[in-house]
């Protein structure tokens, strides 16, 4: 996958929330597929042409709404199942990015085989 998104400076949304939206948009669409490894941070913010600062706090952001995970020592790695799942809750207060349109993640175990929503509750 070419990870070069349309990241522009003169719009109103900021180079953040624009490539939270595109890496968003390319992990439910299938064009990432979970357990796949996204770039390092600093080839992101390179291939864009955006600071690494930015690209490192889209990360976090990613990872705190779960569709991307972090190991350490590894990278970063898509985090959901794309097809069939569930209906998405209100975007985090603190994330100015639109996801509330968008599926939930499913949380994968370390395996990536076992989605961990299931066990959720018991």
């Amino acid at each position: 996958m070419d990870y070069q998104f349309n990241i522009q400076g003169h719009l109103k949304i900021s180079k953040l929330d624009q490539l939270c939206r595109h890496l968003i948009a390319a992990i439910l669409s299938g064009e990432i597929l979970p357990g796949m490894q996204l770039p390092s941070i600093t080839s992101l913010a390179k291939i864009n042409r955006i600071s690494r600062d930015t690209t490192e706090k889209a990360y976090r952001r990613l990872t705190h709404l779960g569709y991307i995970e972090s190991v350490a020592g590894r990278g970063h790695f898509a985090n959901i199942q794309p097809e069939g799942s569930p209906s998405a809750d209100p975007a985090d207060k603190n994330c100015r990015c639109s996801t509330s349109h968008l599926s939930k993640p499913t949380r994968l175990s370390p395996l990536r085989s076992i989605p961990l929503n299931r066990f959720a509750g018991k």
